[in-house]
């Protein structure tokens, strides 16, 4: 007999004991319930907290994860869609979605989703990797395919879909800035980085940033009207 999980699930039942009578815990409940594998029980909660309070996305992302692990896809994708409609940073449902989509052989939407995972996910190596072997793939272009000028040409368009979509800061980060200023988007950069300097406006180290980007944005330009002259 396995004494750590025995252990462990003392434990779960013990604190789903604790829990129980207390609505204000329906998610931790829910989690417990989920990882003691009565997914049901774990289902039931959370529809009911979204009774409650239809806009709980915390609720929303584990009842995806749920009917993902089931790969219950149509009922997955319907939260997940909305999870990502709300809040496009969320890596966990940009990551379930793309690979429901790549599953259904839909490689656009799935190539989509891995772009803005990139450019919002933590690990980006492993993302990349994704996006490169679900290229490979479907081979509609050279397996040696310039992998850079293609997150290059996304990072524009993702970055123009979600700004529209959406005004919060929060939604920006400062590798969005980091990766255009490395592709030599430096109006892109000074647009997020003045963005960010909203919400903390005595950061020391964006302003540096911001005039580095901007200072780089002015010697692009003039050296492209030196370029000019000289033709």
């Amino acid at each position: 007999m396995n004494t750590d999980a025995d252990s462990i699930t003392k434990l779960l039942q013990s604190l789903k004991e604790e829990f129980a009578e207390d609505p204000n815990n329906n998610l931790m409940l829910a989690g417990i319930s989920k990882s003691l594998g009565d997914c049901d029980k774990a289902l039931s909660i959370l529809f009911s907290e979204l009774r409650q309070n239809q806009g709980n996305l915390s609720a929303k992302l584990m009842i995806a994860e749920i009917y993902y692990e089931r790969w219950m896809i149509d009922e997955a994708k319907k939260y997940l869609g909305q999870i990502i409609d709300l809040t496009p940073n969320n890596e966990k449902a940009l990551d379930m979605l793309s690979k429901i989509y790549n599953s259904e052989n839909d490689t656009e939407k799935a190539l989509d989703l891995l772009y803005k995972k990139f450019i919002f996910g933590s690990n980006k190596s492993q993302t990349l990797f994704e996006i490169e072997s679900l290229k490979n793939k479907n081979a509609t272009e050279s397996p040696h395919f310039d992998i850079t000028k293609n997150i290059k040409n996304k990072l524009s368009d993702s970055y123009d879909r979600i700004n529209s979509k959406t005004s919060e800061v929060n939604l920006i980060t400062e590798t969005m800035a980091d990766l255009y200023i490395n592709q030599g988007y430096y109006d892109k950069a000074a647009e997020i980085l003045e963005l960010l300097l909203r919400k903390t406006p005595h950061d020391p180290h964006l302003k540096t940033k911001l005039s580095l980007s901007i200072a780089s944005k002015s010697i692009s330009r003039k050296t492209y009207e030196v370029a000019e002259e000289l033709d």
